[in-house]
C-alpha cells in the first residue's frame, strides 16, 4: 500500500490539472457579442483606406463553432458560419470561407465568395481579416475592434498649393503639388514632401517620419511641430514641421535650410477645395 500511495497521489495532481485546464479553455459561448472597431482596406488599386466605427458580431452555433458578420459602412456585409474555435492559452483562433455582399455606388449589389480569419484575445480584442479575390483584383479588409489610432483618420495624399518665402518676400507663384501623410499604426505619420523650387533654392523630396498625429475631438487634428534633420545628395536640410488636418483638408508649414544657406526657405502648403478623401470606386 506504501507504494501505491505515491502513484495516486500523482494520478490525483493529473486530474486536476487537465480540469483546470478545461476550465480555461474558450468556449464560442466566451466570444459571442458585439465587437466595434476599424477597418483598413486594400486592394491593387489603393492601400489602408480607413473606414471608423465599423462592426463585428459573433454569434455561437454549438459547443464548438461560431457564425461571425461583418458590417462595414463601405464594404457591406460579410458572413461567415460554422467556424471551429481553436485555443491556444487564452487566445482563439478560427477561419472559414463565405460570402460578402457589397452594395454598388449607383446602386444595387452583388455577393462574391471571401474567406475568413480571426483572432480573439483573453481581453477580446479582435482581429479579423476577409480577402476577397474578385473585387478590384483582389481585397483586403482588415477588422480591429478598438479605438483606431489617429494617424489612419489623416493618412492620405492631398493635392494643394505651395508657397514659398524668404523673410516674408514672396518667391515666385504658388506650385501645384501633392503631400502625402503615410500611416505609422502609432499616432504618427510620415510625411512625404515633394520637391520645390530651383537652383540654391531647391529643396528635393524628403520624407519626415514619425510626426506626432494629437486631436481632441478626432474633428480636428494637429500635425505637432517637430524639428527634422536630413541629408540628400551630400547636401544637410534641417528645419521644422507642424500642421492640421480639418474636414479631410490639410495646411501645412514648414521651414527649411539648405546647406550652408543663412536664412530659412518658408514653405505653406493648402489643400485645394475640391481635394479630400473619396471612396474609392467598387465595380460591380
Amino acid at each position: 500500500m506504501k507504494t501505491l500511495k505515491p502513484i495516486l497521489c500523482a494520478l490525483i495532481a493529473l486530474t486536476t490539472l487537465f480540469t483546470n485546464c478545461k476550465k480555461e479553455e474558450i468556449l464560442p459561448t466566451d466570444l459571442s457579442g458585439t465587437y466595434i472597431g476599424y477597418t483598413l482596406t486594400n486592394s491593387q488599386f489603393f492601400s489602408n483606406y480607413f473606414t471608423n466605427e465599423e462592426k463585428v458580431v459573433i454569434e455561437s452555433v454549438n459547443e464548438e463553432s461560431i457564425k461571425l458578420t461583418l458590417y462595414s459602412t463601405n464594404w457591406g456585409t460579410t458572413t461567415v458560419t460554422n467556424m471551429k474555435i481553436n485555443s491556444s492559452g487564452k487566445t482563439c483562433s478560427f477561419s472559414g470561407n463565405g460570402s460578402i455582399v457589397i452594395n454598388g455606388m449607383q446602386g444595387g449589389s452583388q455577393t462574391y465568395d471571401c474567406t475568413l480569419i480571426g483572432t480573439v484575445d483573453e481581453n477580446k480584442h479582435a482581429r479579423v481579416t476577409v480577402n476577397v479575390p474578385a473585387v478590384m483584383g483582389g481585397t483586403s479588409i482588415v477588422f480591429t475592434s478598438g479605438t483606431a489610432p489617429t494617424d489612419y483618420y489623416v493618412a492620405d495624399t492631398y493635392e494643394g498649393n505651395i508657397e514659398m518665402s524668404i523673410m516674408n518676400e514672396p518667391q515666385g507663384e504658388p506650385t501645384l503639388a501633392n503631400i502625402t501623410l503615410e500611416p505609422t499604426g502609432n499616432n504618427a505619420v510620415n510625411i512625404i514632401l515633394p520637391s520645390i523650387g530651383e537652383g540654391n533654392m531647391s529643396i528635393p523630396s524628403l520624407i519626415i517620419p514619425n510626426i506626432p498625429i494629437a486631436t481632441s475631438d478626432h474633428q480636428t487634428f494637429t500635425i505637432v511641430e517637430t524639428s527634422f534633420e536630413q541629408t540628400v545628395d551630400n547636401r544637410n536640410y534641417t528645419g521644422t514641421i507642424t500642421g492640421a488636418v480639418s474636414d479631410s483638408k490639410l495646411t501645412l508649414n514648414y521651414s527649411i535650410k539648405p546647406g550652408a544657406m543663412p536664412m530659412n526657405i518658408i514653405c505653406v502648403f493648402t489643400t485645394n477645395d475640391n481635394n479630400g478623401k473619396l471612396l474609392p470606386t467598387v465595380n460591380l
